[in-house]
């Protein structure tokens, strides 16, 4: 549309379609408020929403959970979510032009608002760890049976860069056991293995770090 304004050929422009567009969904009695008007999002639905058009004030009274994977979205309401974060607005992290967007939602929003579920692996947690706050989703319990059917381990070994960097953000903080755990049983679990088989997901604190960013 801005193109459409300047020339004849708006296909000059080089921004994809939805690339500007944050793409949310919400759980129980999460609100999204958008050009005056408030939203639910139905489930197995997601909305896509100009940044400029959101309410970015009644959007921080809401809990906000960040989904790392895209196609997580539209099976948001079979995610088992931690006690206390039943209602609530998903935001997909983004890719391409959005993802500045999202970054700027997750700089203002409360930290104790904020949740992060992202891959249980050393990659998703480092990229949760780096935001500064908030809280990590996990797996309440990881069986043995669960892992056998679900953890990637050749998807770990691709991340040992990822893990050593995950070592060091994790010593002497809330998450260096769990982290240890996940080294020795070279543990990679995505997200979409998490929320098929219906596992109950818990949180630990991701406020372990004082700088960082979401991408």
């Amino acid at each position: 549309m801005d193109m459409a304004d300047k020339v004849p050929d708006e296909k000059l422009a080089r921004d994809s379609v939805f690339g500007q567009l944050l793409v949310m969904a919400t759980a129980g009695k999460g609100e999204i408020r958008a050009s005056g008007e408030i939203a639910y999002v139905p489930p197995g639905a997601v909305i896509s929403v100009p940044f400029e058009v959101l309410d970015l004030g009644h959007l921080r009274k809401q809990r906000l959970v960040v989904i790392e994977n895209g196609s997580l979205m539209p099976e948001c309401h079979r995610i088992r979510l931690p006690q206390g974060w039943n209602d609530c607005v998903f935001v997909y992290r983004g890719h391409r032009e959005n993802v500045r967007h999202v970054q700027k939602l997750v700089d203002r929003h409360p930290a104790e608002l904020l949740g992060l579920f992202f891959d249980f692996d050393p990659a998703g947690l480092n990229l949760a760890l780096a935001v500064g706050k908030g809280e990590i989703f996990v797996p309440l319990e990881c069986s043995d049976k669960f892992l056998s059917v679900s953890n990637n381990q050749t998807a770990h070994r691709r991340q040992t860069r990822e893990m050593a960097s995950l070592l060091g953000k994790a010593r002497n903080t809330a998450c260096e056991q769990l982290v240890s755990w996940i080294h020795l049983n070279e543990v990679a679990v995505m997200q979409e293995h998490i929320v098929s088989r219906d596992i109950q997901l818990s949180v630990v604190d991701a406020s372990v770090v004082k700088e960082g960013h979401l991408i």
